[in-house]
């Protein structure tokens, strides 16, 4: 099962890499809790390096939970879900841990 199939306002597929899962389970469940029946997400993705959850969420609580989530992405490797701060290399950048910024040539 995924996020989407666990929470019905998440409308697509997130365009995220599996290291942020638990990620969006936390987030998803927490925001579940505040869900009215009437937002929904348009867009879950990578973005700059950090997670971005574009929705139409009027409530401030829930727009708490969505700062919050995407805060913490900027510090989990998006790949494998370490401990990862922001990287680049040229002009892209991910959010990865040693391990992967070696493997995939980030400074």
């Amino acid at each position: 099962r995924t996020v989407r199939d666990e929470y019905e306002f998440i409308d697509n597929v997130p365009e995220c890499v599996e290291g942020w899962c638990d990620l969006l389970i936390g987030m998803s469940g927490w925001l579940q809790e505040h869900f009215d029946g009437f937002w929904r997400t348009s867009q879950v993705k990578e973005k700059f390096g950090g997670l971005r959850v574009y929705h139409d969420a009027g409530d401030h609580r829930s727009e708490e939970i969505i700062t919050v989530a995407e805060w913490l992405s900027e510090f989990i490797c998006e790949d494998c879900g370490a401990p990862g701060r922001l990287r680049k290399r040229g002009g892209w950048m991910r959010t990865i841990c040693d391990f992967h910024a070696q493997e995939g040539g980030f400074e």
